[in-house]
């Protein structure tokens, strides 16, 4: 038999429950069909020597505005409330062209950390041009629609592109009783998850509290929509009832943890969800709040804020690279990805097994230091390659489909010509 693709003699963490083991991964088609120790005796199209490198199932970022990537660094040391007219002013001043840019650019830093799969939150969307982007970089991914975008021709294109949909659902200052019943209503009847900002911050919850009575997860319960297992990005203000409603329900969660420290938004109590059973994911938010979209620096941020905010080992790497894969898969509802064995899509990055970031590598039957290489070391400078659906999309730093130098440069061009619109909006 034949394949696309074999790697030989590689240290593989599969993340479907076995231990990490050194093996062979072989890709036919864009799926795997064999990863196992031992040898294969597959034939292959291309055969790469992997005894430099450890295979990981691609990440997920799990929450990305890719919008705001050109505006990174202008609304730096300032709490979120303070800079909300700011942040839409600022998104006024895109057109499609702006907005496909950004986006680029924001998914290209995205899969050079080892992104394979990336939720765009959008508020706004460039018509039929919101698939440049993914095409652009070569990555899976979704995006989030309100309602009358579900109703428009864009949800056929995107789901004919193979990217997925996601319901958005306002935040708490927006929220309308019947509004986010026509959500859950909707959700039921065309299968489409809802996906929401939620609990991010004390003044948002304070708003829902002073209209409706009750706080945001209570009201989610109460139209209907917690019972669809909806993506709830943020929640840093949980109660105890709001952990357990979300663990019965089987909603998910997105944390943000570098974005969330950056505004002082607060901590998702992350160690006392995964008790109760809830799934977890990362994300990177945009990055006027995170200034990039390294979702490795998100699983470090994720063991480091927690280890201060209760104690060490409340989050370990297990559980960061399990939210970066397989948990974060299953916490964003999405099939086929997050672990590497027969019939998974063929999602993975190599990491460079000798780099200085992360040796020295030990592993013993009892005890190995890989995870915590790759989660508190490597980096996305120790990334070799990654692969999407067996396509190599990223090489040595660079992408391959696209220009990056260039599109770093169009971007200065375009932020100089309205540098002027742009100065006023900081002053005010």
């Amino acid at each position: 038999m034949t394949c696309d693709l074999l790697i030989k003699d590689t240290i593989i963490i599969p993340m479907d429950g076995r231990k990490p083991f050194r093996g062979f991964l072989a890709v036919d088609d864009g799926i795997i069909t064999f990863c196992d120790e031992g040898e294969c005796d597959l034939e292959a199209d291309e055969e790469i020597d992997g005894s430099g490198y450890i295979i990981t199932p691609g990440f997920l970022n799990a929450h990305l505005h890719g919008d705001f990537y050109v505006f990174k660094g202008l609304l730096d040391n300032m709490p979120l409330r303070e800079q909300y007219h700011k942040t839409n002013r600022l998104y006024d001043l895109m057109n499609e062209d702006a907005m496909v840019l950004s986006r680029t650019l924001a998914y290209a830093e995205a899969v050079r950390a080892g992104a394979t799969y990336i939720v765009e939150h959008s508020f706004r969307n460039p018509g039929e041009r919101t698939i440049e982007p993914f095409r652009a970089v070569g990555v899976r991914g979704a995006v989030t629609l309100d309602i009358s975008g579900l109703e428009s021709g864009l949800t056929d294109l995107l789901v004919e592109n193979g990217i997925d949909v996601f319901i958005n659902a306002p935040s708490e200052e927006d929220f309308d009783y019947s509004y986010l019943k026509d959500i859950a209503e909707i959700s039921d009847r065309m299968g489409y998850k809802v996906y929401a900002h939620v609990a991010e911050t004390t003044w948002r919850i304070a708003i829902c509290e002073e209209r409706f009575g009750i706080g945001p997860i209570e009201l989610l319960h109460k139209t209907g929509i917690l019972r669809r297992k909806p993506v709830l990005v943020h929640a840093c203000w949980l109660s105890n009832r709001d952990i357990d409603l979300i663990a019965d329900n089987s909603a998910t969660i997105v944390s943000t943890p570098v974005s969330e420290m950056k505004l002082g938004d607060g901590v998702t109590p992350i160690p006392k969800l995964l008790r109760k059973g809830a799934k977890v994911a990362l994300g990177t938010d945009g990055a006027l709040w995170n200034n990039g979209a390294d979702i490795l620096a998100e699983a470090k941020a994720m063991v480091l804020v927690h280890s201060l905010n209760s104690t060490p080992g409340a989050i370990t790497e297990s559980n960061a690279l399990d939210a970066l894969t397989s948990m974060g898969a299953e916490a964003v509802g999405v099939e086929g990805i997050g672990k590497l064995q027969k019939g998974m899509n063929a999602s993975f990055v190599l990491f460079n097994a000798n780099s200085p970031e992360i040796c020295p590598i030990f592993i013993s039957e009892k005890i190995s230091n890989l995870e915590s290489a790759l989660i508190m070391s490597a980096g996305s400078r120790a990334i070799d390659s990654v692969y999407v659906c067996g396509r190599k999309v990223m090489s040595d730093g660079d992408i391959i489909l696209s220009d990056t130098l260039g599109l770093l440069e169009e971007a200065g061009n375009w932020l100089m010509s309205i540098g002027g619109r742009i100065e006023n909006i900081l002053k005010e």
